[in-house]
């Protein structure tokens, strides 16, 4: 039975997280739902029956698996205002869940603080209608129900599985799977990223589906190498501060400026980075060894959150997956001042309490990536001395 404090803590986390869905919501409906739009147009370019325009025709880019289209289009059978809906309820379903579990598991106010503490990068997400928050879900109820064992595990790993075969951001952490070798949701988590994959030759043809397939590999490579402030990878990072490169500042209006303290050459720093994706393997692999052992909980967390920094693109919303590592920063009391320090420094930081000029450099050295260190500081630091909850039933 709850007692009173706990119950209170569990009303305040439940009013949180409505607040915080309605504010991004209504945020959503004035600007348009921008990358919901995007989803929904493909959607509608499928049901039009112009399919081999989803990489030429788009109001943005259209990145993601062929497959997705279709995803899209089931969505649309009562409209696009009820699809709307239908993809905002889901989200706020899925994470709902998830904050349930993990109170269960780390207590309410550890999920509480991190969920204000991740809450620029939710408002972004739901304002602009894409998918990360939904991969996030995914992922933490997936990894849940494998580190608890679950008989039923396995339903949200092929959930999983289909929306990381979609964005391919996610994919990496399969290996999960693998190394408890928990088969079942690996089996099914490779079946998602299949059905995806192959669903455009199984309602196409073999030629249609990999003419869409090509199309989409030659859309993920003409991205390019974006290196505007509100790129916060460490490419752009090491781009930014290390060579003499003019780079745009949205803050600033798109005015470009040099923000380099070096004057390397822009390739040598793709080389840096290259480096650097090799360290983030080893890392990758040695968290990825621990999820089977002692500890498993933390190193799975930890994979999750580092998931987005092997990419060029890190762009703001992808700093959701700092929810993970959040959790492992506040279920820790000694942790939890300097956390909340960096916590309002990565909501409040840039745009509010600096000065534009202010905003655009604590932007264009990537901020938000010293945030997401100085918090894997304060977990490694809490490692050695702390034990979490055992789960509630």
């Amino acid at each position: 039975m709850l007692d009173g404090k706990d119950s209170k803590q569990r009303a305040l986390l439940g009013l949180s997280w409505l607040t915080l869905f309605s504010i991004g919501t209504y945020h959503g409906y004035r600007i348009g739902f921008p990358d919901l739009k995007v989803f929904l147009f493909a959607g509608q370019l499928i049901r039009g029956n112009q399919i081999f325009d989803l990489y030429f025709n788009s109001p943005d880019r259209f990145l993601y698996a062929p497959g997705f289209a279709w995803l899209a289009a089931w969505l649309l059978v009562f409209g696009s205002s009820a699809a709307i809906i239908a993809f905002q309820a889901i989200k706020f379903g899925l994470f709902a869940l998830v904050l349930q579990r993990l109170s269960k598991r780390f207590g309410v106010l550890p999920v509480l603080l991190s969920l204000g503490a991740v809450a620029r990068p939710l408002l972004i997400d739901l304002r602009y209608g894409n998918i990360n928050l939904i991969l996030l879900s995914l992922t933490l109820l997936a990894a849940i129900d494998s580190l608890e064992w679950r008989k039923s595990r396995g339903a949200w790993a092929y959930l999983w599985g289909v929306f990381s075969g979609a964005k391919l951001l996610t994919i990496p952490f399969a290996g999960v799977y693998l190394f408890r070798r928990d088969y079942r949701s690996l089996f099914l988590s490779v079946l998602g990223i299949l059905s995806i994959w192959c669903l455009p030759f199984m309602l196409l043809s073999v030629m249609g589906g990999g003419s869409l397939s090509i199309q989409w590999s030659e859309a993920l490579r003409s991205k390019g190498l974006p290196l505007e402030t509100h790129n916060q990878s460490v490419f752009a990072f090491l781009a930014r501060v290390f060579t003499e490169t003019p780079i745009p500042s949205l803050i600033l209006g798109g005015r470009e400026k040099v923000w380099g303290l070096f004057g390397f050459e822009l390739e040598t720093m793709k080389r840096v980075f290259l480096g650097y994706v090799w360290v983030w393997l080893v890392v990758a692999f040695a968290l990825l060894f621990r999820t089977a052992r002692a500890r498993a909980w933390e190193a799975t967390f930890l994979l999750a959150s580092i998931l987005p920094l092997a990419s060029h693109l890190v762009w703001k919303p992808y700093f959701l997956f700092l929810f993970p590592l959040a959790i492992l920063v506040f279920r820790d009391e000694r942790s939890r001042v300097p956390g909340l320090i960096g916590a309002v420094a990565l909501n409040f930081a840039s745009s509010v309490f600096l000065p534009p000029l202010g905003s655009a450099y604590f932007e264009a050295y990537c901020g938000f990536i010293w945030i997401q260190a100085f918090w894997m500081i304060l977990v490694w630091r809490g490692l050695s001395s702390f034990s979490p909850r055992a789960p509630s039933h």
